[in-house]
């Protein structure tokens, strides 16, 4: 599976490299150096008028801006020391700083070096829950991209999520990768019938977004509305599992 620990403990999503997909830099960047899966390219972009330039380590699934200077010598780039690099790179890059560094090393022309801190700020640590304005939007697991919720005639005022229509934009979802099965009591295929046909009283499944790398709650029960809300990254660990369950396990360790 995905899954391995990170330097703060937690349990991250390793993904490995697939080198028969092609590296995604910006239109805009002027790519360098492409193989193996990634690419090295300038960043078009510059965040202040006097920035220095940047490099681009651009993967299938992972984009981290480093940056460059000129000190008169061999020019260098920048990364984040070692304690702060799963803080600050993307999902697909966590743990894999030494495989990064010696690319960059080899194709980058530059020598490589440990930037300031203040040039990586790490930052602040989504709500998922949040329902304020300022929460992104992912296209891929937001509530009303998976099932619009409908009026609910039995009780008005209310609304409910559509099961069989949920059921078929998650499964279709993890037949493509956008979702992943974290822990679940049934497989995702199974889970409304072991509802509807086979009296299970609930059934729980907890998904990752491959997207937005949010964790999401799939779980039905014969006494009532489904459910699909987004929980924080322990949920999966912390959840009360009956006898026998998860059935279904791809997370070896807790966070």
């Amino acid at each position: 599976m995905w899954w391995k620990r990170a330097a703060d403990g937690l349990v991250v999503p390793g993904v490995p490299l697939e080198p028969g997909r092609p590296a995604s830099p910006s239109k805009a960047d002027k790519v360098f150096y492409r193989g193996g899966g990634y690419a090295l390219s300038w960043a078009a972009e510059r965040k202040t008028p006097d920035d220095t330039r940047a490099i681009v380590y651009s993967e299938w699934r992972g984009r981290m801006r480093f940056i460059t200077q000129d000190t008169g010598r061999k020019p260098e780039v920048l990364v984040p020391r070692p304690e702060l690099w799963d803080g600050v790179v993307p999902v697909a890059l966590r743990g894999r700083a030494a495989e990064v560094i010696q690319r960059l090393r080899e194709h980058s022309g530059h020598e490589v070096r440990y930037g300031p801190d203040r040039d990586y700020p790490i930052p602040e640590r989504r709500d998922v829950n949040s329902t304020e304005a300022n929460r992104d939007s992912c296209p891929v697991c937001d509530t009303e991209v998976v099932a619009p919720r409908r009026p609910n005639d039995l009780r008005p005022g209310t609304t409910y999520l559509d099961m069989e229509a949920a059921d078929q934009a998650i499964r279709a979802r993890v037949a493509d990768g956008r979702f992943e099965v974290i822990r679940a009591a049934y497989a995702i295929d199974d889970i409304v019938a072991a509802v509807i046909e086979r009296g299970v009283y609930t059934s729980v499944a907890f998904l990752r977004c491959t997207a937005s790398d949010e964790t999401i709650f799939w779980g039905l029960s014969s006494y009532g509305d489904p459910i699909y809300d987004h929980q924080p990254a322990s949920a999966p660990f912390t959840w009360p599992w009956n006898p026998g369950e998860p059935r279904i396990d791809n997370a070896p360790c807790g966070p």
